[in-house]
C-alpha cells in the first residue's frame, strides 16, 4: 500500500498511481494510520522525504513491521522521470515542506555551532567576526 502523507494541496498537484494521502500535519493523522492494518507492507513519502520519514519512524513505533520510506518524495521522483498519477502537473519546486526545512535549519544550525564560526554565537575572544578566506 503507498501512502502520500502529503497536504492534500500537494496531494492534487502530484501523487503516486494508487496512493491514499493521510495528511502528517493533521491532527487525526495517528487515528488514520491506527485504521489500517499492522500487517501489511507500507510505502510511504512526502514532497523531499522529510516527514515520511518522521512517519516512518511513527508508524514503526506503533507496531507496524513493514515500513518503507520513498527517499527524496515527489521531487525526486519528477527529477527521475517517473510517471504521476495521470494528468497531474507534478510537485511545486518553490513551495517546500515546513517541516523539512526546519530540520534542514536545525541542523545547519548545529553544524555551524560546531565549527569555527561558534564564538558568533558564543560570545568567544572573535564574537562577531567572520573569517574573510
Amino acid at each position: 500500500m503507498i501512502l502520500d502523507i502529503c497536504t492534500p494541496k500537494e496531494f492534487a498537484k502530484a501523487h503516486l498511481e494508487n496512493a491514499i494521502n493521510l495528511n502528517f500535519l493533521s491532527r487525526a493523522f495517528k487515528s488514520q494510520l491506527n485504521a489500517l492494518d499492522k500487517g501489511k507492507t507500507y510505502f510511504v513519502y512526502c514532497k523531499v522525504g522529510g516527514r515520511s520519514k518522521l512517519a516512518q519512524k511513527q508508524m514503526k513505533k506503533m507496531g507496524f513491521k513493514k515500513v518503507y520510506n520513498i527517499v527524496g518524495g515527489t521531487l525526486l521522483w519528477e527529477e527521475e522521470g517517473l510517471a504521476f498519477a495521470s494528468g497531474l502537473e507534478g510537485p511545486s519546486k518553490f513551495a517546500l515542506c515546513p517541516v523539512f526545512m526546519s530540520i534542514i535549519l536545525v541542523k545547519k544550525v548545529r553544524k555551524l555551532l560546531q565549527s569555527e564560526y561558534r564564538s558568533l554565537f558564543t560570545g568567544g575572544e572573535t564574537a562577531g567576526q567572520l573569517k574573510t578566506s
